[in-house]
C-alpha cells in the first residue's frame, strides 16, 4: 500500500446502520476521511422508527431495546445517558406497569429482570442520527459493485455512475447482501455466503385507549409472535394514544414472506389477542413492515471479516458477536480499529483469504 497519512486516506463505508456509523464516527474523530453510502432515505438500519403525523407519535418497529455488557459499550451508554440520549426501559420507578412479562395462552408470567434494558430518546433511531451528525453521508445511493483499481477501490452505483475511488472499504450491510456485492473477491464472498439471517414481520397498530396496565413489553410463547411492546410507554414518547409493536417469529415470517401487509396484520393481531388474553379492539392505525435480514441463524464469533492482511475491505454488522445492537456497535468499532491499525503500519504481504 502506498504510504499515507490519516488525512490523505479516504474510506468508504457502505451502510448507515449503527455498525457503519460507529465505524465512521471513530474514524472521523481520528482525522480519517470518511464517506458513508446508504441506500435508504435515512440512517439507522433496523434501529428504525416509523413516525405518524402526530408529534412524537412513533413506532420503534426494528430493534426494540438494547443491553450493555461489554465495558466499551457500557461507557458509550453511560455517556449517552448523561446527554439525555438514552434511558432505561422498563423503568420501575415510573409505575407498576413498567415490566417485561411472558404471555402464553392468555396467561401472564413475570420475567425477572437480569440486566438493564435501554432505549434511545425520543426514538430508537436517535443514536444513529447523533453518530451521523459530522459524517458525509450519501443517501439513497445503492452500491452495485466494488472494483479494484491498482491499490484502491472504485465504487459503482446501480445506475452505473462512478462514486469515486477509496483506499479502503467498510461493508456494513447484511452478510447475504455483502456476499453478493463482493463477487469480485471470491474467498470473502464465499465466507459471507454461509452466514444465514432470518426474517421478521413487524406489525404497528395504534389504539385510542390503553390496552393494559400490567406490562410494557412481552415475550410471546406458543404463538406465531415472538414479541409485543407498548411503544408509548418508552421514555420520551407520546404516552397517548396506545402504540403497539408486534414481531412475528422467524419461521412464521419466512412462511408468510409473500403475504400482503393487510393479511399479516390481521393474523398477527388476532394471535396477539388470543395469546395475551386482552379484549380485541379495532386499531385506529395499522400497518406492517418486513425485515428480510433480522436475526442471525447462528451468530458469528468474529467481530469482522476482512479480505486480506492489508485489511482493505472489512465487513461488519449485527450478524457478528451475538446479533444484538451492542454486537453491531462493537463490530463497527472493530472495523474502524482495523483500519487505524493498517494505516499506521506498512503492509508487505498480500493473501486473498478470510482473516478472523
Amino acid at each position: 500500500m502506498r504510504s499515507s497519512t490519516k488525512q490523505s486516506i479516504n474510506i468508504a463505508i457502505i451502510g448507515a446502520g449503527i455498525s457503519g456509523l460507529a465505524s465512521g464516527k471513530l474514524l472521523h474523530d481520528q482525522g480519517v476521511g470518511v464517506t458513508v453510502f446508504e441506500k435508504s432515505r435515512g440512517v439507522g438500519g433496523r434501529m428504525a422508527t416509523r413516525r405518524l403525523n402526530e408529534e412524537n407519535s412513533t413506532f420503534d418497529h426494528g430493534a426494540q431495546y438494547f443491553t450493555a455488557r461489554d465495558p466499551r459499550f457500557i461507557n458509550y451508554v453511560n455517556n449517552w445517558r448523561e446527554q439525555g440520549l438514552v434511558a432505561r426501559w422498563p423503568a420501575i420507578e415510573l409505575g407498576k406497569d413498567q415490566r417485561i412479562v411472558v404471555l402464553s395462552n392468555g396467561q401472564l408470567q413475570i420475567k425477572p429482570a437480569t440486566e438493564d434494558r435501554f432505549v434511545a430518546i425520543p426514538a430508537m433511531n436517535q443514536i444513529c442520527k447523533r453518530l451521523s451528525q459530522e459524517l458525509t453521508i450519501k443517501k439513497q445511493v445503492r452500491i452495485k459493485s466494488i472494483i479494484p483499481i491498482d491499490e484502491r477501490y472504485s465504487l459503482i452505483a446501480d445506475n452505473g455512475d462512478s462514486l469515486g475511488t477509496f483506499d479502503k472499504v467498510i461493508v456494513s450491510i447484511p452478510a447475504a447482501q455483502a456476499s453478493a456485492l463482493l463477487e469480485s473477491f471470491p474467498s470473502l464472498s464465499e465466507s459471507l455466503s454461509h452466514i444465514e439471517m432470518k426474517p421478521c414481520w413487524a406489525t404497528m397498530a395504534a389504539f385510542s385507549e390503553s390496552l393494559t396496565d400490567e406490562w410494557v413489553g412481552a415475550f410471546m410463547e406458543s404463538s406465531l409472535l415472538s414479541w409485543a411492546a407498548r411503544n408509548n410507554t418508552k421514555p420520551g414518547r407520546n404516552s397517548s394514544p396506545e402504540h403497539l409493536v408486534l414481531h412475528a417469529t422467524p419461521d412464521w415470517s419466512d412462511q408468510n414472506w409473500e403475504a400482503s401487509p393487510e393479511e399479516v396484520t390481521k393474523k398477527m393481531l388476532a394471535d396477539f389477542w388470543k395469546v395475551s388474553g386482552l379484549e380485541p379492539r379495532k386499531p385506529s392505525y395499522c400497518t406492517a413492515h418486513r425485515w428480510r435480514y433480522a436475526i442471525p441463524a447462528e451468530s458469528s464469533k468474529a467481530a469482522t471479516y476482512t479480505l486480506d492482511k492489508s485489511k482493505n475491505i472489512i465487513c461488519c454488522g449485527d450478524w457478528t458477536l451475538g446479533g444484538r445492537v451492542e454486537a453491531a456497535f462493537l463490530s463497527g468499532l472493530s472495523a474502524a480499529e482495523l483500519v487505524l491499525e493498517a494505516i499506521s503500519e506498512p503492509i508487505n504481504e498480500f493473501e486473498d483469504n478470510q482473516s478472523l
